[in-house]
């Protein structure tokens, strides 16, 4: 896929690079622009614009060192403006940060990411979606919750920061560092965090809409902005955050029989008509809702104070809303004890139902459970979420509402601190505002995105433009995509039931992989040593696995079964035919008396012929390798053959090693080498095409890749190898990948290493 980037352009400012694709937002057009050290001082008049979402690419120093800007942005957040952040100017917001570490010889860096969603399915606004991904086949995608924001690829510039806390955020998006070994600290690509009316959101500086979720986070990211004019204006659309301390007492006085409904309307309300001038900097976390839904939820409470139905009904979706509020905190348990709370007052309930699925697909995200239970666990959220679709909300559709915001003043208010309560000194006269970078409304636009409907819109939840037969969205997501959910769920599944059944974890939490078998499978008992080695090959090959499993199956039926329900057209045969590799998954036949053919120990020698029970371990390591650049390079530009198969091979020789209790002498296996190099029979680049994808018999492939690649690690370190792999993924060809981590080009590294690994045939 060609990527294009499409500046956002306002007063000649540029937003974060965003990936141009055909369908890109939806129905939202919001206003953006990008603030550098050059713009700075277009903070200062930010509050007298039309922009509704701001890239802070600036330091915490350059904002310190301008108090008039500072003050700007400041008012401007609180009055409901976005704001995306991406280094150290988080802290003025409460993010705690650190910087994004630097490639190194030793150690890849992580300006080029990739993260995991940090909260269970569905667990926040911008983590919905229902865009599915266009990595390049069934190969390069995790089979289960493809829906929604669930993998995001990234990149940062030199400087960029991670999160680790934020005592009002939320975390949307936790790093999986491949190139780390275990550590106890978790870092964090993106989280939000309220202040005043607005949002602060911690993002990379760049994300990769072409590669896993990063389309669908992206449409959620805009989609706030857009909001962020409506919360100005009052719309019902406009996202607003409920504070968590009103709805945790609020939860409690209904669950204690003694519920003074008409308080609770009227503290919800103050959040719904809350004006810029007497918003705060947040204090605790919030759980974020429409404006809309929050004035309706109100009316409904108020008329609990004195109709049966309606207390029955608001306390039912306070008990609801409190499960969200302990999903967004990654509490499951919790959550599920508030929705059968909830389900005692309103069973059958579109909003009980939503939720319940939500809690039932979070639970099987736990990768060390038995597949039977995942897929048990799926099937419930698959059914809950059929339901929801159908079923009768307990909050009615807003059909009209007041607005009551309207345009501040400007604010000669405290100043944003670091705790949103320093005050900083205004400038002297000297230092006065320019008014030649005054930000105007020369302004870029999204295209037109795809059918209303198919993703999530603030203004598709609730307004005034609904029709009366139309059931209208479930907590703000569509009945549409509630159906895309029960489906994609229903079909992981399906799939997940036909897994083996028994499951036993190996490693530790940041470097696991889960080994699912049948209890009495022979061939574990070569499988459990090698896959142990897994979780330890970070520390040979420079980077590591993310959720890996090892999938061995009890006979030949039920492994092609699987490989076709999941998608796998066959095109690539890493092993040979005696296994495969899906998304994350390593996938292997207990067939441990098969002959295995091996390519000979020479270059022209003949084939070796072993039961496969005794190959395991080295085709175990082999499919790892593949485990490790799909992850690395998935949607990306593939890795040329002589790199993959060569990370290949290297793979499987240290987990033999590994599990034989030796070493395996590099130099020695690729040494006959030599009379090839000699009469200039060396493949060439172009030569190696097609040999990482199918076993070559002929084991020259294999030892020339071997050889190359040991020649990479030793001459320019394991964080060059895998920053190589990184730039591969983020779209660049392998020349210029190579260039940034060697110098060279492809065909002058197949140059440097023929002289070095045979100095006196060259």
């Amino acid at each position: 896929m060609t990527r294009v980037f499409i500046p956002l352009l306002l007063a000649g400012s540029w937003l974060f690079p965003i990936v141009a694709r055909a369908q890109t937002t939806g129905t939202a057009t919001p206003r953006l622009a990008q603030i550098t050290r050059a713009t700075v001082k277009n903070l200062e008049a930010l509050a007298g614009s039309d922009v509704d979402g701001l890239s802070l690419d600036v330091s915490r120093a350059d904002l310190d060192a301008d108090p008039l800007a500072l003050q700007g942005l400041a008012d401007w957040v609180r009055s409901g403006g976005v704001v995306f952040l991406h280094t150290d100017a988080a802290n003025l917001f409460q993010f705690h940060t650190v910087p994004a570490r630097l490639a190194t010889p030793a150690q890849a860096g992580q300006l080029f990411g990739r993260a995991r969603a940090a909260l269970p399915f569905a667990g926040h606004p911008l983590l919905w979606g229902t865009r599915l991904r266009e990595a390049g086949g069934a190969r390069d995608q995790q089979t289960d919750f493809s829906l929604g924001v669930r993998v995001v690829y990234y990149v940062m510039n030199p400087g960029d920061c991670l999160v680790l806390d934020n005592p009002s955020g939320v975390p949307l998006l936790r790093v999986t560092d491949l190139a780390a070994p275990a550590s106890n600290q978790t870092e964090y690509a993106a989280a939000i965090a309220p202040f005043g009316l607005g949002w602060a959101v911690f993002t990379p500086s760049l994300v990769e809409q072409n590669r896993g979720d990063g389309a669908a986070f992206v449409d959620n990211l805009l989609h706030l902005a857009a909001s962020s004019s409506r919360a100005r204006r009052g719309s019902a659309g406009a996202w607003i955050g409920l504070p968590a301390t009103n709805l945790e007492q609020a939860g409690d006085a209904v669950q204690a029989g003694n519920t003074n409904f008409a308080r609770i309307a009227q503290d919800f309300l103050a959040v719904v008509n809350a004006a810029p001038a007497t918003a705060q900097a947040a204090k605790g976390a919030r759980l974020m809702l429409t404006r809309g839904e929050l004035f309706t939820a109100s009316q409904l409470i108020y008329k609990a104070s004195t109709d049966q139905d309606s207390r029955t009904r608001a306390s039912a979706l306070i008990y609801i809303w409190r499960a969200r509020l302990e999903i967004q905190r990654n509490q499951l348990d919790n959550a599920a004890a508030w929705l059968q709370l909830a389900e005692q007052l309103q069973p059958g309930a579109a909003e009980l139902a939503l939720w319940q699925g939500v809690v039932s697909a979070g639970r099987a995200e736990a990768i060390d459970m038995a597949s039977p239970d995942r897929a048990t666990l799926l099937k419930s959220a698959s059914d809950y979420w059929a339901q929801a679709q159908g079923a009768t909300a307990i909050l009615p559709k807003a059909r009209t509402m007041p607005t009551t915001a309207q345009t501040p003043a400007p604010r000669p208010a405290p100043a944003l601190g670091p705790l949103g309560g320093v005050s900083y000194e205004r400038p002297s006269f000297a230092e006065k505002p320019s008014t030649q970078n005054l930000l105007v409304a020369s302004r870029g636009r999204l295209a037109a995105g795809p059918p209303a409907g198919f993703f999530i819109s603030p203004a598709q939840l609730i307004d005034d433009t609904t029709t009366q037969t139309d059931p209208g969205p479930v907590s703000g997501i569509t009945r549409q995509t509630l159906g895309a959910w029960s489906t994609g769920a229903g079909r992981a599944a399906t799939l997940m039931s036909a897994e083996p059944p028994v499951a036993t974890k190996l490693g530790n939490e940041d470097a696991a992989v889960i080994l699912r078998c049948y209890a009495d499978d022979p061939t574990q008992r070569l499988a459990i040593p090698a896959a142990d080695f897994l979780t330890r090959a970070a520390a040979s090959l420079g980077m590591r696995g993310d959720d890996e499993e090892l999938l061995i199956f009890a006979a030949q039926d039920t492994y092609d079964a699987y490989r076709q329900g999941a998608g796998d057209t066959g095109g690539r045969n890493p092993a040979g035919g005696y296994g495969d590799i899906i998304g994350n998954r390593i996938l292997l036949q207990s067939t441990p008396t098969l002959p295995v053919i091996l390519p000979p120990a020479t270059p022209g020698g003949p084939p070796r012929i072993i039961q496969f029970g005794t190959a395991v371990p080295g085709v175990i390591g082999r499919l790892h390798a593949y485990v490790l650049s799909d992850q690395l390079t998935a949607g990306g530009t593939p890795p040329p053959d002589w790199l993959l198969l060569g990370l290949a091979v290297y793979s499987n020789i240290k987990t033999v090693a590994d599990v034989g209790g030796g070493d395996i002498d590099i130099n020695a296996a690729t040494g006959q080498l030599g009379p090839l190099a000699a009469n200039g029979g060396l493949l060439t680049p172009a030569q190696f095409q097609g040999t990482a994808g199918q076993l070559d018999q002929t084991g020259i492939p294999d030892m020339q890749a071997l050889s190359m690649i040991a020649y990479f690690y030793q001459r320019y370190g394991a964080g060059c190898v895998v920053e190589t792999f990184q730039r591969l993924g983020t779209g660049q060809n392998i020349d210029d990948a190579l260039k940034a981590t060697t110098g060279l080009t492809e065909a002058e590294f197949f140059t440097a290493w023929s002289a070095a690994a045979f100095p006196v045939t060259r």
